[in-house]
């Protein structure tokens, strides 16, 4: 059986570029073939 781990950065980098990265670089020194993000917009969400 082949496991694949997924990092969760969800909303964690605030948008930022360069900490999104930091981020995919830690999830790669911690043995993470993926990383996953999520994306919200506050308009969106809030009324």
């Amino acid at each position: 059986m082949n496991i694949q781990i997924i990092a969760e950065a969800g909303a964690n980098y605030n948008g930022d570029l360069g900490l999104a990265l930091k981020l995919v670089e830690e999830a790669r020194k911690a043995g993470a073939d993926y990383i996953k993000f999520k994306r919200i917009r506050a308009s969106k969400v809030t009324t």
